[in-house]
């Protein structure tokens, strides 16, 4: 996606960065890519992965909802959201928000690209689930995260999970509640269409395969200014 929309020249701004996995990525093979995170704790392990690869680049410290207040001078060619982020959007004031501060960012004739929820949600509580299994090398310290989900509505569910982080000297246990949200591939459509863009791909994988309904939906549009 990169080579298509930027070749060699264009600027990438990754939002939602977190600890820079993709935009590392990004540096590395040469593109001019920036990041942003709500999270300062994520920006800093950012910047250190940065300096240990002898990278530099622009982190910004905002909500992807306020974009507007950063006062950032840039423009971009290319704005990635990844990791299903925009599932913490939970109205379409906030989603809205998000897509006109983002063409605000772009060229004429940018591209802005995330993938979502698209489906629906089982009413009720589930089972819990081992939602993640890991060994973070970057801090020296293994995870093991359980999960349950609350269906509160087709289309918004509350996520209930209890984290052990263990390193060799010391364990820690993390509880959060977290509000997710989905919304049909259609709807997001038309607000994109509110906020100036026109969807030129909607694809179900990340392979590009057309979109022809289920959970995951990646959206691809241009900023017609």
């Amino acid at each position: 996606m990169a080579r298509q929309h930027c070749g060699t020249g264009g600027r990438i701004l990754d939002i939602g960065c977190g600890t820079g996995r993709i935009l590392l990525q990004l540096l590395r093979n040469g593109y001019q890519a920036d990041g942003l995170d709500i999270s300062a704790q994520m920006l800093s392990l950012t910047k250190a992965k940065l300096q240990a690869a002898n990278l530099e680049t622009a982190l910004y410290q905002g909500d992807m909802r306020t974009l507007d207040s950063l006062g950032l001078t840039v423009k971009y060619h290319l704005v990635i959201i990844p990791y299903a982020s925009m599932i913490y959007m939970l109205e379409d004031s906030d989603r809205l928000a998000v897509f006109r501060g983002v063409y605000n960012l772009l060229e004429h004739g940018g591209i802005l690209a995330f993938d979502f929820d698209a489906g629906q949600n089982e009413i009720g509580i589930s089972k819990p689930w081992i939602s993640l299994q890991a060994i973070d090398k970057d801090q020296g310290r293994s995870i093991l995260r359980i999960a349950q989900m609350h269906g509160i509505s087709p289309n918004l569910r509350c996520i209930a999970q209890i984290t052990w982080l263990n390193t060799e000297n010391q364990g820690k246990i993390v509880v959060s509640c977290e509000e997710e949200s989905s919304i049909s591939a259609p709807h997001m459509q038309e607000l994109l269409a509110q906020a100036g863009f026109s969807v030129t791909k909607m694809a179900g994988d990340y392979h590009g395969q057309p979109y022809s309904g289920g959970e995951l939906c990646l959206i691809t549009a241009r900023a017609d200014h």
